[in-house]
């Protein structure tokens, strides 16, 4: 029922990235093993999501985020906002795999919550200085240099 609307809002975010000389990734699920729950530790993995856009020109991004011990809920505070396609919002859905109900978050890198643009700034700084070990790969005609980051951080 949501498969053309969801296709659209995609489309739309990559149309925008394209636009605006953006970046675009999916960040995969977002997930915060029990152990690390109620520590810094899954703040500053957000917080680096948006540090790295920065640090790679402006990012936009789409996350799964499930409604489950509120990481949807924490992540719409850091500044995640609802997919959505003109005036139509894609809603949560239930995943069977993980046996509970998901949401598709988009981030725009450049407009994190105001409330934590100072740690984004400071960690930009933190990862401007990471030093990126890759090999050359000789069939590609850029180099690889944003893979080995983000695999790095």
């Amino acid at each position: 029922m949501w498969r053309e609307t969801l296709w659209g809002a995609v489309e739309s975010e990559l149309a925008q990235a394209r636009r605006e000389g953006l970046g675009y990734a999916e960040v995969g699920g977002w997930a915060v093993t029990e152990s690390s729950r109620f520590t810094s530790e899954g703040l500053v993995l957000a917080l680096a999501g948006y540090s790295l856009g920065r640090l790679l020109g402006g990012t936009l991004g789409l996350t799964t985020a499930t409604v489950r011990h509120s990481s949807s809920t924490i992540l719409r505070r850091l500044g995640g906002s609802d997919l959505r396609l003109g005036d139509r919002t894609i809603p949560a859905y239930y995943d069977p795999h993980y046996d509970c109900e998901m949401e598709l978050l988009r981030f725009d890198s450049r407009h994190p919550s105001p409330r934590y643009a100072s740690l984004v700034d400071m960690l930009k700084e933190k990862l401007s200085d990471v030093v990126v070990v890759t090999r050359h790969d000789r069939h590609r005609a850029e180099p690889d240099y944003e893979l080995a980051l983000a695999a790095a951080v």
